[in-house]
């Protein structure tokens, strides 16, 4: 069945609920309600293991079984999304649907990285909430505000968001979405895999940021740091995809992908192929083809 929350009438005329979520899993049925009809609306739910939630600007599919970790997300390229690289300052909150509530609260998330002795913000060992549709990807305030829902982040460490993340992967999005030609491609956001559980008793130790630093002792509150996050821009009309991967758990992002992936990514590469064809190097297509 299909919840619509928080609909009127000026929304539904411009192509856009304010929150709309499909909960039978495998049945999308929110096109007339998505902005640029987000390829989401098209795909088997069920291929990607989770929850399709539909947040304005963009759709947000939640790993089965764990309504606090993001699996996949993805938005359409359009007016709403160029010239948008300038950031926003927004308010971190869960994403409420009905009685159920997605994203872990952010005072959860607070406690679990205070005790890595960096907590929130900047430096090495500290962590950021990583966005995976970020600010960034919207020239509205109101979409920017929207990306800061506790369901579209994960663990990332701090120079590992504000570095490759930031300046070879999204840096990369902005300037594609610029040119009006790429108009309806497809951009998906998601995460692969898990980081060992800090709270496990039997690994008492998480591991540091790279191999000359000091595991980071294990928190209480736990949140689960997934072992990929990953990017891709899908070319309208199975035209071809571009596909950048990196470990958020490490300062570099390290291992980095733009090329050849990791096998833990072949799920994630198989579904994406039938969706959007052959698979070309990051940064192959010239932002202005």
């Amino acid at each position: 069945f299909l919840y619509f929350i928080g609909t009127t009438a000026s929304n539904m005329a411009s192509g856009r609920s304010r929150l709309c979520a499909v909960v039978a899993v495998g049945l999308v049925a929110c096109a007339m309600n998505l902005a640029a009809a987000s390829p989401c609306v098209g795909l088997n739910v069920a291929a990607w293991n989770g929850v399709a939630l539909a947040v304005p600007s963009y759709t947000l599919v939640m790993r089965t079984g764990a309504t606090d970790i993001p699996a996949m997300t993805c938005f359409t390229v359009g007016p709403g999304t160029q010239n948008s690289a300038g950031r926003y300052r927004g308010n971190w909150r869960q994403l409420t649907n009905g009685h159920q509530t997605y994203g872990y609260a952010p005072t959860t998330f607070r406690d679990h990285v205070k005790g890595s002795g960096g907590g929130i913000g900047g430096g090495g060992r500290r962590w950021n909430r990583g966005h995976l549709v970020a600010d960034r990807y919207f020239n509205d305030n109101s979409d920017k505000a929207n990306t800061y829902f506790m369901a579209n982040m994960v663990p990332q460490l701090y120079h590992c968001n504000g570095g490759w993340w930031s300046h070879t992967v999204e840096a990369f999005v902005n300037s594609y979405m610029d040119n009006h030609a790429q108009n309806g491609d497809w951009v998906f956001v998601g995460t692969e895999g898990n980081f060992p559980d800090r709270n496990n008793p039997a690994q008492s130790q998480y591991p540091g940021d790279n191999a000359n630093d000091n595991p980071v002792a294990k928190t209480t509150h736990g949140v689960q740091h997934v072992a990929w996050m990953w990017t891709a821009i899908c070319k309208k009309n199975k035209g071809g995809y571009m596909l950048a991967a990196g470990n958020p758990n490490n300062r570099y992002c390290y291992p980095q992908h733009t090329g050849a992936m990791p096998a833990a990514l072949n799920g994630v590469i198989g579904l994406l192929n039938g969706i959007c064809g052959t698979r070309k190097l990051w940064g192959s297509w010239a932002t202005n083809a």
